[in-house]
């Protein structure tokens, strides 16, 4: 695969339990990835944890002409996954969807999320979003505001992988609010990093977003199920 500087490939993928049973049969995942797999309790966890690192495994071996079950990570202090390869990446899966943004120069954080019914919205929403993101979720739509604060959600997350900060982080110091309905946004951090955020399509009642640290002027999106790719999407000019 080509990949060239400041450009972002988005693939996704839909867990086939096939690739499950392959891993059984030909196994491409590390002895600690298996070890990880093995503590499941439930089979469904086990199966999409299988899957979306098989997947992640193969996608990766496209652009480090490498063969997936050679592909060696590190491991950072808070546990996000890193290739010494020039080449940075992040997966995020949820149910059976999984999602994986890769790129050459630059940290990149992803994540996807399933749409869920709030028991407290409010009491939740004064935990993790600004003053301007409320007012966006609030005078929503009843049917949308959950998809709205999924949606949100989604966006800080993948800020806080990209900038691979797990902890300490007050979310609602974050205002992603110019990025709902999903336009991109640029946002600056307290260390005058700049990052773009957008939001992304996504299967019935889920959310996904994607931050990546720098400008970005396009990106790629394909299905590695079916081997499809959409064409290079611009992102709106600042």
């Amino acid at each position: 695969m080509n990949l060239s500087n400041s450009e972002l490939h988005i693939w996704r993928y839909e867990v086939n339990e096939t690739d499950y049973i392959a891993e059984l049969n030909n196994p491409l995942l590390s002895n600690l990835e298996k070890e990880r797999y093995g503590r499941f309790l439930n089979k469904i966890d086990a199966v999409t944890y299988v899957c979306n690192h098989r997947f992640m495994r193969k996608v990766l071996s496209l652009y480090l002409n490498n063969l997936p079950e050679k592909i060696k990570f590190d491991y950072s202090a808070y546990g996000k996954p890193f290739i010494k390869d020039n080449l940075f990446f992040n997966l995020s899966y949820r149910n059976k969807f999984g999602i994986i943004a890769v790129t050459l120069d630059n940290e990149v954080g992803i994540d996807i999320e399933e749409i869920r019914v709030l028991n407290d919205l409010k009491a939740f929403a004064s935990l993790y979003f600004s003053d301007n993101e409320k007012k966006i979720i609030f005078n929503s739509d009843k049917m949308l505001i959950h998809k709205r604060i999924i949606s949100f959600w989604t966006l800080k997350e993948a800020l806080i992988k990209a900038q691979a900060k797990f902890v300490s982080t007050d979310l609602c110091k974050i205002d992603l609010s110019e990025a709902h309905d999903f336009e991109s946004m640029h946002y600056i951090d307290k260390f005058n990093k700049n990052y773009t955020i957008k939001s992304l399509d996504a299967p019935e009642n889920y959310c996904a977003a994607f931050a990546y640290q720098g400008i970005l002027n396009h990106f790629k999106e394909y299905d590695f199920n079916n081997k499809f790719h959409k064409p290079k999407l611009k992102l709106k000019a600042y």
